[in-house]
């Protein structure tokens, strides 16, 4: 799965009162993650620039995982 972020600028691009800032995260490819749940809070392990490449982490393949 992957996507873009963008930070929640309802406060201005300096965050929140208490000084913590909010991303909204938009998928854009599910690949065969369907039906997976994402909960709040759960990390993103990069967030890099369009175009960048990732590593993938998984335990939840059922073709031969765990694998990086």
């Amino acid at each position: 799965m992957y996507g873009t972020v963008q930070l929640d600028t309802t406060y201005g691009t300096n965050g929140f009162l208490d000084g913590t800032q909010c991303y909204n995260y938009t998928i854009t490819y599910l690949g065969d993650c369907s039906g997976l749940t994402v909960y709040k809070g759960a990390e993103v392990l990069d967030y890099g620039v369009s175009g960048d490449g990732i590593i993938i982490r998984t335990v939840l393949d059922s073709a031969g995982s765990p694998y990086e």
